[in-house]
């Protein structure tokens, strides 16, 4: 989670290509009670200051993988076209700043991460880091019958001498030899951030 002074979300950006012919209509969704309204790039702090030309090469890295490019597509052929990052930018895009109903522009939002890992069915010298399936003797105990309160809640563990015990840890899983992989991946780094996140592409 990052706090910000200003809330504003850059990447709230509509395209301008997409957008500037029709007029703006955006509805408040019944998930959020936020609220948007234009600004210009200069109003954004450090903006201008921030590192535009690697997000520019990330942009168009995603233009190209990215099961959303039909959405994208003219913006993502126009990309191709410019070497400044700063005018790509500010040319097709509009930022809003989100504030809420009250009128405050201070809070905290969430980003997800979603690794990217190269993997592979078979073990190598280069796929070496294994990605484990459930194990067969984790239990997944559902307490919502008990505490309804807790229904959006599982716990999980283990049978021992006939008690259910907290699960292995990380350590302890990394130590046992009878767990079977579903596929080995090139990075340990980034497979412990998809154990922290919980998905990742592969």
């Amino acid at each position: 989670m990052k706090i910000l002074s200003t809330v504003t979300i850059f990447f709230i950006l509509l395209f301008s290509g997409c957008s500037q012919k029709e007029p703006l209509n955006l509805q408040t969704l019944p998930i959020s009670q936020a609220k948007v309204k234009k600004i210009n790039f200069t109003d954004i702090q450090g903006f201008y200051k921030d590192n535009l030309p690697l997000a520019f090469e990330v942009f168009k890295k995603d233009c190209r993988r990215s099961k959303k490019y039909e959405l994208f597509k003219e913006v993502c052929e126009k990309a191709e076209g410019y070497t400044d990052a700063s005018k790509f930018f500010t040319e097709n895009f509009t930022p809003y700043e989100l504030y809420s109903s009250s009128g405050v522009d201070k809070g905290v939002i969430t980003g997800y991460y979603e690794p990217l890992l190269k993997g592979s069915r078979t073990e190598s010298s280069v796929y070496k880091y294994p990605v484990y399936k459930t194990p067969e003797d984790m239990l997944v105990v559902d307490l919502s019958d008990a505490y309804p309160e807790l229904k959006k809640y599982r716990l999980r563990g283990k049978l021992v001498d006939g008690k259910i015990v907290a699960y292995d840890d990380r350590k302890e899983l990394n130590q046992r030899d009878d767990l079977e992989p579903i596929c080995f991946v090139d990075d340990r780094i980034e497979l412990f951030f998809l154990q922290i996140q919980g998905s990742a592409c592969c």
